[in-house]
């Protein structure tokens, strides 16, 4: 799994939300949200700004170029 997926997963658990209340709140399909989860697509720059919108992250952080939000 890569930096993305695992940090995507980690802030997940960590807000307490499930797959499905994350991809309602990005307005996604649960499908496409669970390929980006896993690893198995990358996912498009604005669903990477969209998950540091929700979460309060840096696209630095998401991305695995820090460990600081």
């Amino acid at each position: 799994m890569d930096i993305f997926a695992e940090r995507l997963k980690a802030l997940r658990k960590e807000h307490s939300m499930t797959l499905k209340q994350v991809s309602a709140a990005l307005e996604i399909p649960l499908t496409t949200y669970a390929n980006y989860a896993q690893g198995k697509r990358a996912p498009p720059i604005w669903f990477v700004v969209a998950v540091c919108n929700l979460f309060n992250v840096s696209a630095d952080y998401i991305v695995g170029r820090t460990n600081d939000y």
